[in-house]
């Protein structure tokens, strides 16, 4: 093997190593870390003004292209200059690969890494001395792929073919000779198309890496920031007392109680609470609400709460206000309860409420059919059709859109107390139900029940419980 072959192959070796750092450097500048732990440790950061600081260096001004600015009006197109590197010699080692040991017959192809080399040589100077003078850093890994381009820009020109020189004419008659001569046969123009081909393919590939880190970058913190926003809505849905400022501070809207409105009663003796829930049958979380209100609330105000229901289904068949269907059957569910409280009043209305919650599932697949439902509710399944398909169902169900659209209900389930909305982080929170019990019974200045009062949480391993008398 010749000297120009070797240092034709050290050259590829040194433009791969650049590459291979550049690829790394992209990485730890869009996403903070390489993901290699020898790559990270060479990237150290110094608490020293002018030590090695990778950190400093990546998010300076000048760690992208074009360099960003103080007092840049709109945001621009930047894109990070290790990125630039990493197109840069790894279209130097194809190229190098493609057309293999530069010859004279090949001056023409040698001439483009030549002008290449010399573009980067001009911009390692540049960040060097930016690095040197305006970060007050130095990075590790750029200052060793600014002496990898150094290097390969010396065994470059070592590499450039000289001309071929014409032999000499002899006038003497040429003697026969029994050596064998060699030809030099131009090479053709397929390596050259192929390493153009794989340079194309090349610079798509990193595109799409650079794509698809930034990409992977921003899902990141998005759910970094999400999960701190679910950790602190979870700290604040453990305070009641502050769900309790919110709703207090809730603007008073008016919900008026008509004639034909169903009512779970409440118990008798005491002023109850006006409690108003929006409601959809298909809804899910409407079906968990019901079922905490029923088990857990009431039984805290002693069964003293006017439960109104509202219907709001999330269908546009019978809701204007829903700006699309999500619940495709939440109209039939609910012109079947209005059929069940014009056939058979308030009771038979809330009878189809459980019901229908109860069989939610089937509702949700279109499996509940309305001869079903006026079976498990005693009532005659013609006149229930009818009922359901009738101008008075329908219309009511269209003014209880109205009032919800009026107390701006977007979804469900909606709860107002008093006039008031509760938080939707409020909604099944036990903790806030039992301040809102609290209040309720010292406005009646009435001692609570014990019955009514909350049981304390069970100690956990790490608090015991109290200790036993002597």
């Amino acid at each position: 093997m010749t000297r120009r072959y070797v240092i034709h192959l050290v050259a590829i070796v040194l433009a791969i190593a650049a590459g291979v750092i550049s690829f790394y450097l992209v990485k730890k500048h869009v996403t903070g870390s390489s993901g290699q732990a020898w790559f990270d440790f060479g990237c150290k950061d110094s608490a020293v003004p002018g030590g090695a600081n990778c950190a400093t260096v990546l998010a300076s001004p000048y760690s992208v292209w074009p360099a960003r600015s103080k007092d840049e009006p709109t945001p621009t197109f930047h894109v990070p200059v290790a990125w630039l590197g990493l197109i840069y010699y790894s279209m130097l080692a194809i190229w190098l690969m493609g057309m293999g040991v530069p010859s004279p017959q090949r001056r023409w192809a040698y001439l483009f890494p030549l002008g290449f080399v010399s573009i980067g040589l001009m911009s390692s100077v540049y960040y060097l001395w930016i690095m040197f003078t305006e970060i007050d850093a130095w990075c590790l890994w750029c200052l060793v792929t600014h002496i990898l381009n150094f290097a390969l820009a010396a065994a470059l020109v070592w590499l450039w073919p000289a001309r071929l020189q014409p032999s000499p004419l002899s006038t003497a008659s040429p003697k026969r000779s029994t050596e064998p001569t060699l030809t030099v046969v131009a090479p053709s123009s397929r390596p050259a198309l192929w390493t153009l081909f794989a340079l194309a393919l090349a610079l798509y590939g990193h595109w799409q890496f650079y794509k698809g880190t930034v990409r992977a970058a921003r899902v990141t913190e998005a759910m970094g920031q999400y999960n701190t926003c679910i950790q602190e809505l979870k700290e604040y849905q453990k305070d009641p007392q502050l769900l309790m400022v919110k709703w207090e501070r809730a603007p008073s809207r008016e919900l008026p109680v008509y004639e034909n409105d169903p009512i779970r009663p409440a118990a008798p003796g005491e002023k109850p609470i006006d409690l108003v829930i929006f409601s959809d049958f298909e809804c899910f979380y409407c079906k968990l609400t019901a079922e905490f209100l029923e088990q857990k609330v009431l039984p805290m105000f002693d069964g003293h709460v006017a439960l109104m229901f509202k219907h709001y289904p999330l269908d546009t068949a019978c809701n204007p206000h829903s700006s699309q269907t999500v619940h495709k059957y939440a109209c039939l569910g609910a012109r079947m309860a209005e059929a069940a409280r014009m056939l058979g009043g308030n009771d038979a209305f809330w009878q189809a409420h459980d019901l229908l919650f109860a069989h939610q599932d089937e509702l949700k697949n279109g499996r509940l059919s309305p001869d079903q439902v006026a079976a498990g509710l005693n009532l005659d399944p013609e006149a229930f059709r009818q009922a359901m398909d009738s101008p008075e169902a329908i219309e009511q169900i269209r003014e209880d859109a109205d009032l919800g659209k009026g107390a701006a209900v977007g979804g469900t389930p909606a709860i107002f107390v008093g006039g008031r909305r509760v938080d939707r982080l409020a909604t099944r929170e036990i903790k806030f139900w039992d301040e809102m019990a609290e209040r309720y019974w010292r406005i009646l200045k009435t001692p609570r029940p014990p019955h009514t009062k909350l049981l304390p949480d069970p100690p956990t391993p790490d608090t015991p419980g109290p200790k036993a008398a002597p």
